[in-house]
């Protein structure tokens, strides 16, 4: 009998630490569910897009029964234009699922106030979204829903103690899909994704339109590398004062796709001798600018969609030049300080750089680039002077910020360096570090001085190395 009310009360201690639904106590459960729409079957015409696709939300939450006034949702990155809400999330209604009945809200900010239910129940947030990551591009043809990189805001709602459970994305077959988390399977149009591993920076995901692009498919040293080239389109009047997007005509040059994978051959195995890690591409070029202020300047960017494979999203200007590389690099070159470390942006950015540029160009055009970098540096205004004070990344090509120290002077510093003790003697050490890197997973800039001084390079060298950064 003792042991019996032992069990007993050992099954009643756990239980009551679960809910209705059987997730933990205080946990709320969010569904995701997604549908990639085609504007143009959009028939309410008080629904407003700039892309040629609108996504449709649903986010459902099992709450418990409150006597709290209000429950607040909110969003985790608040655009700095949050008083276009309106046009970001639109349509957007609330209402308890099993009656249909709606729910009362306020929306400001980056808070959604509702009121909450007076009983258990599921409760569905619906609206259609539309992103904003001030660019200029062929927006009719691509879509990045990132709602952490470079500022740009979420996409969906959180609540203190929100689990992710299933994350449902419905599209149409006129589109790629990628996404930042694990594809579980495919059913009639609909990926389901794994929420198992959800990315500290939030769940991201990319579409682009298939009649604007040309996929290739090549091998690379063994790994998958998927080209998306860009076609392009026309926008032409109509009666209306419209435009029009045309379909293109055209199909990739296919002298373009034999320099790239030429170009991806020669580097790829370079990269691939220092890191030692093997990484699956998918590379969408498109027509892009960023615009920051006054500025627009080409733009790129690598987005890990799972541990060996990554996707690049970079202007078609990347291939003429070594940034595609850069963006390259950042995928193996990814086991980095905290972003407290004072070396953290010589890792992550100055040295992804300068191996770009290494790879990309041989000695002599190599002196020239770095020619043109400093130059460049001299004639900026600089707000730092020094890689060990940068704690942030601004980009621009006419002020100062951190771009000239991170991006221009210190690779300069790197190929001086480099030189000095000799290129291919640098390479040597620095995959020993990088072989070092990979068995510790620590990486700093006193390791890496132990490792360059313990194969040889003198105390002169290294001190004018240091002192030049």
């Amino acid at each position: 009998m003792k042991l019996f009310k032992t069990f007993l009360l050992a099954t009643i201690t756990f239980f009551s630490g679960l809910t209705l639904w059987g997730q933990k106590t205080n946990e709320i459960v969010c569904n995701l569910q997604v549908e990639i729409v085609p504007y143009n079957l959009i028939k309410d015409s008080t629904i407003f897009s700039m892309y040629w696709n609108i996504c449709k939300i649903t986010q459902s939450f099992q709450i418990q029964r409150s006597n709290k006034d209000t429950i607040c949702f909110v969003l985790d990155n608040p655009s700095q234009f949050s008083f276009l809400n309106a046009l970001y999330f639109q349509k957007l209604y609330i209402k308890e699922k099993s009656t249909n009945d709606t729910i009362p809200y306020t929306f400001v900010s980056d808070t959604l106030k509702v009121v909450p239910p007076k009983k258990d129940c599921i409760i569905e947030i619906h609206y259609y979204y539309q992103p904003d990551y001030f660019m200029i591009g062929n927006e009719y043809a691509t879509c990045l829903f990132c709602p952490y990189q470079q500022s740009w805001f979420s996409w969906y709602f959180s609540i203190p103690n929100m689990k992710i459970n299933d994350v449902i994305v419905s599209v149409h077959e006129q589109i790629y899909f990628f996404a930042n988390l694990m594809q579980k399977k495919t059913d009639k149009g609909k990926i389901y994704l794994s929420s198992d591993s959800i990315p500290e920076n939030g769940i991201s995901f990319f579409w682009i339109d298939k009649q604007y692009y040309e996929q290739i498919k090549t091998i690379i040293h063994t790994h998958q590398y998927n080209l998306y080239l860009f076609k392009g389109f026309t926008l032409t009047d109509d009666s209306t004062s419209c435009y029009t997007l045309m379909p293109p005509l055209q199909k990739a040059d296919n002298c373009l796709i034999n320099m790239h994978i030429s170009d991806l051959n020669k580097a790829v195995k370079g990269i691939e001798q220092i890191f030692q890690k093997n990484v699956n591409f998918d590379i969408v070029e498109v027509f892009l600018d960023i615009s920051q202020g006054d500025d627009r300047i080409r733009w790129g960017s690598a987005f890990l969609l799972s541990d060996s494979n990554v996707f690049i999203f970079m202007d078609t200007s990347f291939w003429s030049g070594h940034n595609y590389l850069h963006e390259m690099v950042h995928a193996y070159n990814d086991i980095l300080p905290p972003k407290s470390d004072s070396s953290y942006y010589f890792f992550h950015e100055s040295m992804t750089e300068y191996l770009a540029v290494y790879f990309k160009y041989n000695q002599q055009m190599r002196d020239s680039v770095y020619e043109t970098k400093i130059l460049k540096y001299i004639n900026l205004k600089q707000d730092y002077i020094r890689i060990f004070e940068i704690d942030k990344s601004e980009v621009s090509l006419d002020f100062g910020g951190t771009f000239g120290v991170t991006y221009l002077k210190t690779p300069f510093v790197i190929n001086s360096f480099a030189k000095k003790i000799g290129e291919n003697k640098f390479i040597d050490i620095l995959s020993l570090f990088y072989e070092q890197v990979r068995k510790t997973k620590i990486i700093n800039f006193q390791e890496f001085e132990t490792v360059f001084k313990s194969n040889g390079v003198s105390d002169k060298d290294w001190d004018w190395f240091v002192e030049n950064l």
